[in-house]
């Protein structure tokens, strides 16, 4: 099932490697409506989820108490995934999500990514990468082990206006852009 996502499809002549990192994830279901990831969740308590199919949402909390959409994983995107940077970067939970629909997901807990690290290290790799990223966005937050949410969607906005920007050139020659890293995937749990 590990081939169905574009991270992994270099493993298709490598059946071992694939095979080892298969026996670190556990499927699952997920009703609409359920609560993956609690912003602010310790590392330790968190897994990583590769979206097979469905949709979640990425949520956090405005200081009026409101819910402020920063945006959705899908099965469909690039990189179908959320909670890689505490299962390998070490970064408490930065926001909330939640599935739009029932999803059906490969789920790597946390006390597994070692393991799976060590399988396939240019995953782990990206994400510490990416877990680097997020921590130098808001040193006062990094201070108290969170991350701003406003500062993570002026993120977002700021790399969706390159990437449009960039997008009609790279087709013409071509290539392919994809918001790359996506900075907003939180840590995963399961309640």
């Amino acid at each position: 099932m590990l081939l169905r996502f574009p991270q992994f499809g270099y493993l298709r002549a490598n059946f071992g490697r694939r095979s080892r990192a298969a026996e670190c994830l556990s499927y699952r279901f997920y009703a609409k409506g359920a609560r993956l990831i609690e912003r602010g969740q310790s590392t330790a308590s968190t897994s990583l989820f590769f979206i097979v199919q469905g949709v979640v949402d990425v949520v956090a909390q405005d200081e009026t108490g409101e819910l402020v959409h920063l945006g959705s994983v899908s099965s469909d995107d690039q990189k179908p995934y959320v909670g890689e940077l505490s299962v390998f970067g070490k970064v408490q939970a930065t926001a909330t999500v939640l599935s739009r629909s029932s999803i059906h997901c490969l789920v790597l807990p946390y006390q597994m990514g070692a393991t799976f690290g060590g399988i396939l290290p240019e995953f782990k790799d990206q994400a510490e990468i990416t877990a680097r990223k997020v921590r130098s966005m808001n040193m006062d937050s990094l201070a108290q082990s969170t991350i701003d949410p406003e500062a993570i969607t002026q993120l977002i906005a700021e790399t969706k206006a390159k990437v449009s920007e960039m997008r009609p050139r790279a087709m013409a020659k071509g290539e392919v852009v994809s918001l790359l890293p996506r900075v907003i995937t939180p840590v995963a749990s399961h309640r």
